[in-house]
């Protein structure tokens, strides 16, 4: 048993005192070792599951509004498809190059860069598969899988159908675990937390109370960062708002669309999310 260090004439320089058969102080310093270690690892395992902001956590009916209203937000929204410039950033430095991108929910995504100081190239997920066309060669590569990354186009570990609902100025999918919220004191923004049960959040600001997004980071158990998205300059088309600037960021690589003009519920065909090779294949 570890003494109490309350107790008179114990200190720690007598805890551990050896005393009794040869050894026995070893013992004790072999259980204080491991008191040390457990709580050690309690320590860091309430580090993974709790967010680096002591914000409140939130009962079921505060939980179900934030959802709600996330959830909301262009809800109605069928396909869009938009024209500008898109930013990448990494250590080596950082390109720019015309492009345009369609996104139809949930999983329908094509994206074309059209030259500049980058090759050219096209990128299409049908809801089945994701496909990569250098324009030069006509070369086709598909992934696997539709909800695969994204990283050999931009660089970055997002999914398509994450993509697809940032686009439409809608959150990624959310971990579903526990909320947590706090308010900010910039522009009336609020941030939620956005917890799984092994490790790992979702930080999201909002603002208007939950009907504009602002920002959505997605944290690892340790805290580190996998990727972030910023929505900034919205237009108003109504019945919708949407953001016109979406950064796309991880610790090392950006990747940012600058939309010039945008086209809410376009009428798309479904040829435009398969890419064909130079022999008409896919």
């Amino acid at each position: 048993m570890i003494p109490d260090p309350r107790r008179r004439g114990s200190s720690p320089q007598t805890w551990c005192r050896p005393a009794g058969p040869k050894g026995a102080g070893r013992r004790c310093r072999g259980r204080l070792g491991a008191w040390a270690v457990l709580l050690a690892l309690a320590w860091l395992w309430g580090c993974t599951l709790r967010p680096p902001l002591a914000a409140p956590l939130l009962d079921s009916r505060q939980s179900d509004l934030w959802r709600a209203r996330l959830e909301a937000i262009n809800r109605d929204l069928g396909a869009v498809k938009a024209v500008g410039r898109l930013a990448l950033a990494d250590p080596r430095g950082s390109y720019g190059i015309r492009a345009a991108w369609a996104a139809a929910p949930p999983d329908r995504l094509r994206m074309d860069l059209l030259g500049g100081v980058l090759p050219a190239a096209s990128l299409a997920s049908d809801g089945r598969r994701i496909s990569l066309r250098e324009n030069d060669s006509g070369r086709v590569r598909t992934l696997s899988g539709a909800d695969a990354s994204l990283a050999p186009l931009l660089g970055l570990a997002l999914t398509v159908p994450d993509a697809v609902r940032i686009l439409a100025g809608r959150p990624p999918v959310l971990p579903g675990d526990a909320l947590r919220a706090q308010d900010l004191e910039t522009d009336g923004e609020t941030a939620l937390f956005f917890e799984k049960r092994r490790g790992g959040y979702a930080r999201v600001v909002v603002a208007g109370g939950g009907r504009e997004l602002r920002q959505v980071e997605m944290r690892a158990g340790d805290g580190t960062l996998r990727w972030r998205v910023v929505y900034r300059d919205y237009r108003d088309l109504p019945p919708y708002r949407l953001p016109a600037v979406i950064e796309i960021s991880d610790e090392t690589r950006s990747c940012t669309l600058r939309a010039e003009r945008i086209w809410p519920d376009a009428i798309l065909e479904d040829r435009l999310f398969i890419l064909h090779g130079p022999d008409g294949g896919s």
